[in-house]
């Protein structure tokens, strides 16, 4: 049977279950979607999917019935992404497409050169589940409030491998980094505009497990640093 949409859900699936769907979601499926009684949906919920039969539909309200189960979540490898806030539309930008790649963990980052001190998490936490549902995945990333640096660098990392891109390394890629090191978990660290400062990188390459890595001759913006970095560790994870 085809499933119209996937729908992130608060509730704790299970068979027969009957929920009403909120009215923005219902707005969706009734006017852009035209679903009708009897097509399915997929409902998800951070530990399982669901396939789930429309009962009753409008643009205000809708109610459905879980049917079956289509999967259950497995636990993937974690990944982090350092970040500086950056402007709106970039950092929105960066969080749908590191969560469609696969990133678990956001951790914005404030350093000597960030510009943008604070950001809406709500709408951010909203854009992230828009891109989970989109993609195909189970478990909405997890968005953490700022920290700075100095705090970042003081906690204990030795489980895991933090990438740094860093526009003063010319030659040290991901790949190579990956080939000698390995972790149960794995990160990316993007300066701000500007990039770090000439203290900050010096206090980062004395930090036991961080390395810096270069992404390229060109120079690239936060958000494009930031998708590109996540995008090319996932690749190599996945051929390790």
């Amino acid at each position: 049977m085809k499933i119209r949409n996937r729908v992130f859900v608060q509730d704790n699936l299970r068979k027969d279950l009957r929920l009403t769907i909120d009215s923005k979601t219902s707005h969706y499926l009734s006017n852009v979607l035209r679903c009708k009684v009897g097509e399915c949906i997929a409902l998800f919920d951070n530990k399982t999917e669901w396939l789930s039969e429309i009962l009753e539909i409008n643009s205000k309200e809708s109610k459905v019935i879980l049917r079956s189960l289509l999967k259950s979540y497995e636990a993937k490898q974690k990944i982090v992404l350092y970040f500086s806030p950056i402007k709106k539309n970039p950092t929105e930008l960066l969080i749908q497409k590191c969560t469609e790649i696969g990133v678990t963990h956001f951790q914005p980052i404030l350093m000597e050169r960030t510009n943008l001190l604070s950001f809406n998490l709500d709408r951010l936490n909203s854009i992230a589940t828009e891109a989970t549902e989109q993609s195909g995945q189970i478990k909405i990333p997890i968005i953490y409030n700022p920290i700075n640096l100095k705090e970042l660098l003081s906690k204990n990392k030795a489980d895991q491998i933090t990438l740094v891109c860093s526009l003063a390394e010319k030659n040290n890629s991901i790949s190579q980094v990956l080939k000698k090191n390995k972790a149960r978990s794995y990160a990316v660290l993007v300066g701000p505009e500007g990039d770090f400062s000439y203290d900050e990188i010096n206090e980062i390459n004395n930090k036991k497990n961080f390395f810096s890595i270069s992404l390229g001759k060109t120079i690239l913006k936060s958000e494009t640093a930031s998708i590109t970095a996540v995008a090319i560790l996932k690749d190599v994870l996945s051929h390790a």
